[in-house]
């Protein structure tokens, strides 16, 4: 394990099953992925409840890049970018998991086909910004852990990239913040920071939006802060 260290974060990367100290559980006995895959495999097989949530099956295969989000109290939800262009990668898959000890499974969000931004406030809270037909973007928020989702207004609190897929800046609360890459993921903090992936580099956020630091880091596949560390999985 190699550490970078900058004014914002430490950036960790992480290999095999680890991708954030507090969510460990959740990427252990993975199956493994077969020779043609790209990305990350999905965790261990279940069965589907009667809410229609499953967990994600041994032949599923999660694929980079992802969205990670972590609240304070250990909360998960990840979610795969999707598509909302027909013909394409096809629409957004998202799981989600209330403690560490639970097991992460799948979510289902009614008419959402791509995924722009995630924020995971607690056990109970998720919000998201995600882009329906006709590349809509709207808002989407959970208060039971992702069962059940309302969709509305933009969340102002959640940084989310644009559906224009060749833009080099992301949104926050009304306002554009340039990065000088194209990313293809954010993950945002409630404290109002964020980390971005591009092709070849790891963009950091700070609360205020000025300042951001990068780090050279290429085929990044996911990527969240977490106690003030910046945790990247390559």
């Amino acid at each position: 394990m190699r550490w970078w260290y900058s004014p914002f974060a430490v950036v960790a990367i992480v290999v095999a099953d680890l991708l954030i100290l507090g969510a460990a559980w959740y990427l252990m006995n993975r199956p493994a992925p077969p020779p043609s895959s790209v990305g990350v495999p999905a965790p261990s097989t279940g069965s589907a409840s009667a809410s229609g949530t499953a967990s994600a099956g041994a032949g599923e295969e999660i694929r980079a890049p992802l969205f990670f989000a972590v609240s304070a109290d250990g909360a998960v939800t990840r979610a795969t970018r999707g598509s909302c262009i027909a013909d394409t990668s096809g629409p957004a898959v998202l799981w989600s998991a209330a403690r560490p000890a639970d097991k992460i499974v799948k979510r289902e969000v009614p008419d959402l086909l791509e995924v722009l931004g995630l924020l995971r406030r607690n056990a109970k809270e998720v919000a998201l910004v995600g882009a329906v037909a006709d590349c809509k973007v709207v808002g989407f928020s959970s208060k039971d852990g992702g069962k059940t989702w309302r969709r509305g207004a933009i969340p102002k609190d959640v940084w989310y990239v644009q559906p224009d897929r060749g833009s080099s800046s992301v949104m926050h609360n009304g306002r554009g913040q340039p990065l000088g890459c194209q990313p293809s993921i954010i993950s945002g903090q409630r404290d109002g920071s964020a980390v971005a992936i591009c092709r070849d580099m790891v963009v950091t956020v700070p609360a205020k939006g000025r300042n951001i630091s990068t780090v050279s880091l290429p085929n990044s596949s996911a990527a969240t802060i977490h106690g003030g560390a910046l945790l990247v999985l390559v």
